[in-house]
């Protein structure tokens, strides 16, 4: 089974006879994994990929994500093999036509509020009114603003959302560690999906495919907030790849008798997605997401 590979010292990344070659850049020893048996690279101290590396990745759609010192550098995605002109279409005419457009992003920006709801509920259980008011308070701002009214709307939600976390007693590279993470398993769902990255919904940041950012949006909560206390990530700590893994793989969402972690919520979301737009299902945002413990 394809497993998250995580590199906790500055490597250079080749290729050789199929598979990838890391070699420390501080004391020269190398090691190979097979990259058919890889899902996902996270580089945590640095990482020099070569040409022909990159080109392999790709053929096995396999992401790279780079950090040093705590900060997300980059990300290499693979083209997306699964990607489909009707299904680009669909997207486009959803943008096109401002009512479909409108009743997807309010979708969203419901299922945006509940995840927020959920993660306040669990963090600061005494405090749950305050903020499931206050978050309810701004999304109903956002329906009466409207379509044109969404940028306005994603800046509330976001000084909300600076708010409580400034209560959590987070250190701030650590918040800046945690939000890479977050940010680079959000883009790691694209390469799954058969959706064009660059048409998103409801926002977008610079240097970041719009579709990313929406669903950074829905679940920053899940995969940033809720990091046990304990064990948040920082720079230097020698265990972040099993606690990474860990927090990861809680189970928060189910599908009949199917399970997804944590870590497979944006594809999810993305699946769902694309069955609304190109296939005129039903879209129920974070539908059945639920996470009842912070794994302490």
């Amino acid at each position: 089974m394809a497993r998250l590979v995580c590199i906790t010292s500055g490597v250079a990344m080749s290729r050789k006879n199929g598979t990838i070659l890391l070699t420390e850049k501080e004391g020269g020893r190398s090691a190979l994994v097979p990259v058919v048996q890889t899902s996902e690279i996270y580089a945590l101290c640095g990482a020099e990929p070569d040409g022909p590396l990159l080109s392999l990745l790709s053929q096995y759609a396999v992401p790279l994500h780079i950090f040093d010192g705590g900060k997300h550098l980059r990300s290499y995605l693979p083209a997306s093999a699964i990607l489909s002109g009707k299904s680009v279409l669909a997207q486009v005419g959803h943008l096109e036509d401002g009512t479909r457009h409108w009743l997807l992003a309010r979708e969203m920006l419901r299922g945006g509020a509940r995840i927020r709801c959920m993660a306040t509920r669990m963090l600061r259980p005494g405090e749950k009114d305050e903020w499931e008011g206050r978050y309810l308070d701004c999304l109903a701002e956002g329906y009466a603003a409207g379509l044109e009214g969404l940028p306005q709307t994603l800046s509330a939600f976001g000084r909300l959302d600076k708010e409580f976390i400034g209560r959590e007693g987070w250190k701030p590279d650590e918040l800046e560690y945690a939000a890479g993470l977050a940010r680079a398993v959000v883009l790691g769902a694209l390469s799954r999906l058969s959706l064009d990255p660059w048409i998103g919904i409801l926002c977008s940041e610079e240097g970041m495919p719009p579709l990313a950012c929406d669903l950074l949006f829905l679940y920053s909560p899940l995969l940033v907030w809720l990091w046990p206390g304990t064990e948040r990530p920082c720079p230097g700590n020698g265990n972040l790849p099993d606690m990474f893994r860990r927090h990861l793989s809680r189970p928060a969402a189910a599908n009949g008798s199917r399970l997804w972690s944590l870590r497979f919520l944006p594809v999810r979301e993305g699946y769902a997605i694309l069955a609304h737009i190109a296939l005129g299902r039903p879209y129920r945002c974070a539908s059945k997401v639920e996470v009842d413990h912070l794994g302490d």
